[in-house]
């Protein structure tokens, strides 16, 4: 994990609940020796391989109220699939799965920043 960025500290105190709910959780992995690079940071939904909806928006009070953030829906299937298979090959190539033994590791190494993230985190 790199922990260059403080809102993985934020998104870590959702980790153990998702977990055991089934939820699977991938991360992008850094290059060995290298901090993460500056990437395109938008947020994608696909549903059902017929809906894609892109965008800037956050799933987060903030995001919701004060910040100007967007999300573009589009209904076609072909786009949707195109970008369901570019996500999963980025996932193979790029990402690991958080199982629930990565995350107590995790936990205990960034249990601190956890918790004054948890304090701060409606400023996110």
């Amino acid at each position: 994990m790199c922990m260059d960025n403080p809102y993985i500290s934020i998104s870590l105190n959702y980790y153990r609940e998702l977990l055991h709910a089934g939820v699977g959780i991938f991360e992008y992995q850094c290059p060995p020796g290298q901090k993460l690079r500056p990437y395109c940071h938008a947020k994608q939904f696909i549903i059902d391989g017929k809906f894609l909806s892109i965008g800037s928006l956050n799933l987060s009070i903030r995001s919701s109220y004060l910040e100007s953030e967007l999300m573009f829906g589009i209904l076609d299937s072909s786009l949707a699939q195109i970008q369901e298979s570019k996500f999963l090959k980025d996932l193979d190539q790029h990402a690991h799965r958080v199982n629930l033994d990565d995350y107590t590791k995790e936990e205990k190494a960034y249990r601190v920043f956890m918790d004054i993230a948890r304090h701060l985190e409606i400023l996110y």
